[in-house]
C-alpha cells in the first residue's frame, strides 16, 4: 500500500519570522494612531464643551449687567453700572486685559467715591466654575464716544482719558464688555483660551407712567 505524503507548494510554508515581526509593527502603528486619533478626538470635544460653557458664563454676566439700573447717579456724576469701582481696581483689570481690542475702544470708568472696602455693584473680576472648569469672569464698564453725523463709537481721536463733557459733535454712550478666560485643557495651559462678549447700555432712567387716581 502506497504512502500518501502531502507536500507543501511554495504558498503552504506558513509565515516566516521577518513576516511575523512586519506584521506585529504593522498593526502597532495602526494601533498606535487610531488611539491618537481618539485622544485628539476626546481633546477637541473637550475643547469645544469648553467653550461653549464660556459662551454660557459670558451671556449669564452680560444678562446680570443688563438687568441692572445703569442711569447716571447723581452722586457721582456716572452710571450706576459703575457704583463701588475703585479706580485702581478699574486700572488695574483694564491693564490685565490690555491685550483684547475692546479696551483701546473706550475709556474705563470708575466710582471716585469708592474706597478699598467699597463693594462693585457689578463684580469687577470673579471665578466661576461650570461642568469641572473655572473660569475668570472679567466685566469692564466704559464709555466711547460716536459722532453725532455718524460712525463708530469709540476713543475721542487725540483724547487719551474720558472727557469730563462730551467733545462737541460727540454723543457718549455706556459699553459694558465681559471677557472670560480659562486654562483647563492643554491648548490653553501656556496662554488661557478667551470668549468676548459686548453689549451698549441705556443709560436713560425707565419711563415711569402717570396716572389720575
Amino acid at each position: 500500500m502506497k504512502k500518501l505524503i502531502a507536500r507543501l507548494g511554495p504558498n503552504d510554508a506558513g509565515f516566516t519570522l521577518a513576516e511575523v515581526v512586519v506584521s506585529i509593527v504593522i498593526v502597532g502603528i495602526l494601533g498606535l494612531s487610531a488611539a491618537y486619533l481618539s485622544i485628539r478626538a476626546t481633546q477637541a470635544s473637550a475643547s469645544q464643551q469648553r467653550a461653549s460653557l464660556a459662551t454660557t458664563v459670558a451671556v449669564q454676566a452680560i444678562e446680570d449687567v443688563i438687568a441692572r439700573q445703569a442711569q447716571t447717579e447723581l452722586s457721582t456724576g456716572v452710571t450706576a453700572l459703575a457704583a463701588g469701582r475703585m479706580n485702581s481696581a478699574v486700572t488695574a483689570s483694564w491693564a490685565a486685559h490690555s491685550g483684547y481690542d475692546i479696551t483701546q475702544s473706550m475709556y474705563p470708568i470708575f466710582d471716585h467715591t469708592a474706597v478699598a472696602t467699597s463693594t462693585p455693584r457689578v463684580p469687577i473680576t470673579v471665578t466661576r466654575s461650570l461642568g469641572g472648569t473655572d473660569f475668570t469672569v472679567a466685566t469692564l464698564v466704559g464709555s466711547c464716544y460716536r459722532a453725532t453725523a455718524s460712525g463708530a463709537c469709540t476713543t475721542v481721536p487725540g483724547v487719551l482719558t474720558r472727557p469730563a463733557t462730551a467733545p462737541t459733535g460727540f454723543v457718549e454712550a455706556i459699553r459694558v464688555a465681559v471677557i472670560v478666560e480659562w486654562t483647563a485643557g492643554a491648548g490653553c495651559s501656556v496662554e488661557p483660551c478667551s470668549y468676548e462678549l459686548v453689549t451698549m447700555v441705556d443709560t436713560n432712567a425707565d419711563i415711569e407712567w402717570l396716572t389720575n387716581g
